[in-house]
């Protein structure tokens, strides 16, 4: 659901980040709060 919600995030403002630097550190940023929620959420499931 979470990432359902950032991917749409992201379609919306996809037109501003017009510079690929700015694309590349959208795309890790969002890549990282990702990898965190996962993390958070397998943590939650193994315990």
């Amino acid at each position: 659901m979470f990432i359902v919600y950032m991917m749409r995030i992201i379609m919306n403002y996809l037109p501003i980040f017009t510079e690929l630097t700015q694309l590349k550190e959208a795309i890790l940023l969002i890549i990282g709060m990702i990898n965190n929620d996962v993390q958070f959420l397998a943590r939650r499931f193994i315990k």
